[in-house]
C-alpha cells in the first residue's frame, strides 16, 4: 500500500509536468496540488473501504463456519444422548423381563416343593422327628456314647447310606 506522501508526490509530479514556458500563477499550482491531494484521499478512502468490506466478509464467513460447526456438534450430542436413552430403556426392559422370569422360576420351585409325593413327604416328616435312642438295659451303651464326640461327617455318611437303602427298596 502506498503512503499518502508517495501518492501525493507521484501524482503531483505527473500533474505538475507543465512546461515552464507557460506562466501559471501561484494560486493555480496550489489549487492543482489541493485537487491532487483530494483525489489521493479519495483513492485511500476507497481502498480502506474495500479493506473494511473484505475484513467484514472474512469475519462473517468465519462466524458462519463456527456456527455450522457448533450446530454439527450439537446435533451429534443430541444423537448420542438419544442413543444413550434408547440403550438405557432397552436395558430396563431386559431387567424387567429377567426379573419376571426369575419370579416365575421361584414360583415353579415353590410349587414343585409343595407337590412332593406322599412317600417323600412322609419320609421327610419322619426324619424331622427327634430320633429315639434305644434303651440299653445294661447301660454300657449310654456310657460309651458320652465318651465319643459328635462327628457331623460320620453322621452325614450314615444318613446318606440309610437314605440309599430306603430308596432302593
Amino acid at each position: 500500500m502506498c503512503s499518502i506522501t508517495q501518492l501525493n508526490s507521484s501524482w503531483f509530479v505527473e500533474m505538475c509536468s507543465i512546461p515552464k514556458s507557460k506562466a501559471i500563477d501561484c494560486h493555480a499550482k496550489e489549487f492543482q496540488f489541493q485537487k491532487i491531494t483530494i483525489f489521493s484521499f479519495c483513492f485511500l478512502q476507497v481502498k480502506l473501504m474495500n479493506q473494511i468490506k473484505d475484513s467484514t466478509n472474512k469475519n462473517r464467513q468465519a462466524e458462519l463456519r463456527r456456527n455450522r460447526e457448533l450446530a454439527q456438534i450439537k446435533k451429534e450430542q443430541r444423537r448420542k444422548d438419544n442413543q444413550i436413552k434408547t440403550l438405557e430403556a432397552d436395558r430396563k426392559k431386559r431387567d424387567i423381563v429377567i426379573k419376571r422370569k426369575q419370579e416365575e422360576v421361584e414360583a415353579l420351585r415353590r410349587k414343585q416343593k409343595s407337590q412332593m409325593s406322599a412317600k417323600a413327604a412322609g419320609r421327610t416328616a419322619r426324619y424331622e422327628r427327634q430320633p429315639t435312642r434305644p434303651v440299653d438295659p445294661i447301660g454300657s451303651y449310654s456310657r460309651s456314647m458320652r465318651k465319643k464326640k459328635f462327628n457331623p461327617r460320620a453322621a452325614k455318611a450314615k444318613w446318606d447310606t440309610l437314605e440309599k437303602t430306603v430308596s432302593y427298596r
